[in-house]
C-alpha cells in the first residue's frame, strides 16, 4: 500500500531520495500543503528509510441510530400483509437482543481513517555547488495523479498552503538544498499543467488560481535563491582565491572574478560545469574576470525563463 511520507525539512527529504536511488526504489515526489513529500509502498518506507509506522487503526464498527431503527420496523407493520409483520416482530427480537452494543441516539458519522507517519529529523545537507544527475532526474520523476477528484482535491489543498508565508529556511545551506525548493515549483508547475487539459470547469479555474500565486511567489524568491547560490560559490571557491558576487535588481547577473580566468579554456570549462545549474536558478549573464583591476572580461548571456513564469 502507497502512502505519503512528508519528511522534516530539504535535508531530511535530501537524504530519503539518495537512500531510495542507491535502492533502486521506485517512489514519486508529491506536494502536500506546499511541502515536497514522497509516494512509496510502506514496506520500502519501513525496510530503506527505517520509518517506524504506526500499528493500522482498529476498523469502525458502524451503528444505528434509534429513529432509523424505528422507522425501519413502523415501514414493516404498516404494509399489512402477515409476511410483513413477521418479518418485522423477527426483526424486533433481534434488535432486543443486539441494541444493547450497538445501537445509540447519536447520529451516524463516519470519519475516514487517517495514520500519521513517525518520522525522525536527520539533517543531512551535502556541500557541493553543481547539482548531480541524480538530483536533476529528481525533477523528472514527479508525478500527479491523473484522476479528476484528486487532481481537484490535490489544487485545493496546494492553494490553501498560501495562507501561510512560504518558508523558505529550509532550502538553504548548500546548491542541492536550494534546488529542493525549485522541486516544489516544479510540482505546482506539473499540477497547473494537468488542470489546463482538465474538463472539468472548477479543476481548470482552480488551475489558473494557483498559477497566479505561483508566478508571485517566484518573482519573489528567485532573487532570493540566486542571492543564496552566490553566497554557497563564494564559499566553496575560497581555496581558489575566486571571488563572487551578483548584480542587478533581480540579482541575475552573476560576476566570477579569480587569475584563473585569464584562460579561455579556464572560463569555457567552468561555464560548460555550471551551465545546467546556472540555468535553473534562471541566471540571465556570467562574467568572468581575471582581475578587478582589469576592465577586461568575458561573459555568456543566458536565454532562461522570466522568475514568473511557471515551468515543468
Amino acid at each position: 500500500m502507497k502512502k505519503i511520507f512528508v519528511p522534516h525539512d530539504a535535508a531530511h527529504l535530501q537524504e530519503w531520495i539518495t537512500k531510495l536511488q542507491q535502492a533502486q526504489c521506485p517512489y514519486e515526489l508529491v506536494s502536500h500543503y506546499g511541502k515536497t513529500a514522497i509516494l512509496l509502498e510502506e514496506a520500502f518506507a519501513q525496510d530503506i528509510l527505517g520509518l517506524e509506522l504506526l500499528p493500522p487503526a482498529p476498523p469502525e464498527i458502524t451503528t444505528w441510530n434509534w429513529h432509523e431503527i424505528q422507522g425501519l420496523i413502523a415501514g414493516l407493520f404498516q404494509k399489512g400483509s402477515w409476511v410483513n409483520r413477521a418479518v418485522g416482530g423477527i426483526l424486533v427480537i433481534g434488535l432486543l437482543l443486539y441494541l444493547p452494543t450497538t445501537c445509540d441516539d447519536t447520529p451516524r458519522v463516519e470519519e475516514p481513517i487517517t495514520q500519521e507517519e513517525v518520522l525522525e529529523e536527520t539533517p543531512a545537507p551535502y556541500k557541493s555547488l553543481t547539482i548531480s544527475a541524480k538530483e536533476r532526474a529528481m525533477k523528472d520523476s514527479i508525478l500527479v495523479a491523473k484522476a479528476e477528484s484528486d487532481l481537484k482535491e490535490q489544487l485545493e489543498r496546494e492553494i490553501a498552503s498560501f495562507n501561510k508565508t512560504f518558508d523558505n529556511s529550509g532550502y538553504r545551506g548548500s546548491a542541492q538544498l536550494l534546488q529542493l525548493e525549485l522541486v516544489v515549483f516544479a510540482v505546482w508547475a506539473k499540477l497547473i499543467k494537468e488542470s489546463e487539459t482538465s474538463n472539468n470547469n472548477a479543476v481548470k479555474a482552480n488551475g489558473e488560481r494557483l498559477e497566479r500565486k505561483v508566478k508571485s511567489l517566484q518573482a519573489k524568491e528567485f532573487p532570493k535563491l540566486r542571492e543564496a547560490y552566490a553566497d554557497i560559490a563564494q564559499e566553496l571557491f575560497l581555496d581558489a582565491d575566486v571571488d563572487v558576487r551578483i548584480s542587478g535588481k533581480t540579482k541575475s547577473t552573476l560576476h566570477l572574478t579569480g587569475y584563473d580566468f585569464i584562460n579561455d579554456v579556464t572560463i569555457k570549462k567552468v561555464q560548460r560545469d555550471l551551465d545546467e545549474t546556472l540555468t535553473q536558478f534562471r541566471f540571465k549573464r556570467i562574467n568572468y574576470k581575471w582581475s578587478q583591476h582589469s576592465d577586461e572580461y568575458k561573459y555568456y548571456d543566458m536565454d532562461t525563463p522570466k522568475d514568473s513564469e511557471v515551468v515543468e
